[in-house]
């Protein structure tokens, strides 16, 4: 059953690569479908203003659902299609903490072919609403004739505004390393939503249009290696 305290993530793979969370509370409907092999297949439907989105959808034991999408969306047979999961929320109220963080984006750099960026790092909300922390970042092109990395990443200037059903908007700057030549094709601030899937899970949907993406931020645990 999907309800309202369920995060849809999808990550396209057709043209446009487009990638997009839903939050279950709107928009979002699920009714059986008959599946011959184990009888537990569902066929959901997400309405927006771009049209319908069908995907197929088969619980998991962990109260999830693995998704393929079926139809490609409202741009029919030619739009993106793709892959992701729907996962139960269970706390949708306190971002605070330390968490350790990944995102990945498609980017469009003024006057270079489409590329990607990436950063790997930890985040601070204790600060409240500052964000502290550093990143390690990587920016390169499709034919990577073009890589800047930028390792140890200070924070600057960094802030998150809550909002309701536990989303929060990040507005994420990082002062670039002494390595990265001037100039460079990189994207130094980034304002991807959080939203919260448990006391320890974040999950980030970039909003940037030059540089859509998602991630993750989880609080760490005490492992040893």
């Amino acid at each position: 059953m999907v309800d309202s305290q369920t995060i849809l993530s999808m990550a396209g793979t057709g043209e446009g690569g487009e990638e997009v969370i839903y939050r279950g509370y709107v928009g979002l409907f699920a009714r059986n479908d008959q599946d011959h092999v184990n009888q537990r297949k569902q066929i959901i439907d997400l309405y927006d203003a771009t049209g319908i989105s069908q995907f197929a959808a088969y619980p998991t034991v962990d109260m999830g659902l693995q998704l393929i999408e079926l139809d490609a969306g409202g741009q029919g047979t030619s739009g993106p299609s793709g892959a992701g999961v729907a996962l139960q929320q269970t706390a949708a109220s306190s971002f605070s903490g330390s968490y350790s963080t990944n995102f990945t984006a498609t980017v469009n750099y003024p006057g270079t072919t489409t590329g990607f960026e990436t950063f790997a790092g930890s985040v601070s909300t204790k600060s409240s609403p500052n964000l502290t922390g550093t990143l390690d970042v990587d920016a390169f092109d499709n034919d990577l004739s073009s890589v800047v990395t930028s390792p140890a990443s200070p924070l600057a200037g960094s802030r998150f505004t809550a909002g309701g059903n536990g989303r929060f908007s990040l507005s994420l700057t990082f002062t670039p390393a002494s390595t990265v030549p001037p100039g460079s094709d990189i994207f130094t601030t980034l304002n991807p939503v959080c939203y919260l899937l448990d006391a320890n899970t974040c999950l980030l949907l970039g909003t940037d249009s030059a540089a859509p993406g998602t991630g993750i931020m989880q609080v760490p645990q005490n492992l040893s290696f």
